[in-house]
């Protein structure tokens, strides 16, 4: 009788410290921390008098003996670095390929100082080749002379498809007789050192007639393929207008040093010449030049 008494005396001291601490808590801290109520038991041994208490055997709480009493919160932890690291690699292919096609879509730019080519591969014949290019070094066409820049575009057959003589920028347009690496050669007859920005875009609008089956090419990919070409070309347009603006302030910023270098040496000539007259008047009226003319 007295150690079932001992026993629920026990369980009721438990049950209430565990109720208090509870309270104390945030519920969800309670609950991973501490066990639920009524999963206690008192385990008296006849050779150990003293009382020993036990949590129940909870697959939860189990659990979180066996990992600690930080298991909930290291686990979640845990459950969140393993959904980062899946998906880790496929953010990292996403970010490569959006910095490839940023870099793909950008305008190029080369030195020429002779001849320079560009190689540009064709998949199919008959794809609509288009680009733009502009001289933004544009110091040297303040001489009335200079020949410009000339563009020859070569098939990889040899043949000349394309060409733009004399030109400080311009846009092309032409259909490639056939698939291949095409070049597209910058020539500077002047000689001095010229930076070129260019654009090439290569562009395939599949043939719905040519199709044996309709279930070969939906009309609509037909569309699409389309809309994209017209895209493209607004997008060429931009880069050539951008290239053509970063042309004029270039020439704008030299025209306003060339101003300045100017309105400093004319304000120089006139203090030298001032500076000049000043001592030529003074010597007039000096007593040793007065005195020799007497």
């Amino acid at each position: 009788m007295g150690t079932s008494h001992k026993t629920r005396r026990v369980t009721q001291l438990a049950e209430s410290f565990f109720a208090k601490t509870r309270s104390l808590l945030s519920p969800n801290l309670a609950r991973d921390l501490l066990p639920r109520r009524g999963y206690f038991s008192i385990a008296i041994s006849p050779s150990r008098p003293r009382p020993r208490c036990r949590a129940a055997a909870s697959p939860y709480e189990l659990r979180t003996r066996a990992e600690g009493v930080g298991a909930p919160v290291a686990r979640a932890d845990a459950e969140r670095w393993a959904m980062a690291a899946r998906w880790r690699p496929a953010m990292l292919l996403l970010v490569v390929v959006a910095m490839a096609a940023a870099w793909r879509g950008e305008a190029l730019s080369v030195t020429v100082t002779d001849t320079e080519c560009i190689h540009e591969f064709v998949p199919y014949e008959g794809d609509t080749v288009s680009g733009n290019f502009v001289v933004v070094d544009h110091d040297i066409f303040w001489s009335s002379d200079h020949p410009g820049i000339d563009l020859t575009v070569t098939s990889p057959g040899g043949n000349t498809v394309y060409t733009l003589k004399g030109k400080s920028g311009d846009k092309f347009e032409f259909k490639a007789p056939r698939g291949g690496m095409y070049k597209f050669c910058f020539h500077n007859p002047y000689g001095a050192p010229e930076t070129v920005s260019f654009y090439i875009h290569v562009g395939h609008i599949p043939n719905e007639h040519n199709l044996a089956k309709d279930e070969h090419l939906d009309p609509i990919n037909v569309k699409i393929a389309e809309l994209k070409e017209a895209l493209e070309s607004v997008t060429a347009e931009q880069k050539y207008l951008k290239a053509r603006e970063a042309r004029h302030r270039h020439t704008n910023e030299s025209t306003r040093r060339r101003v300045m270098f100017y309105t400093i040496a004319e304000y120089l000539a006139f203090m030298g010449a001032s500076a000049l007259q000043v001592v030529y008047i003074r010597r007039l009226f000096s007593k040793n030049v007065a005195y020799n003319r007497v």
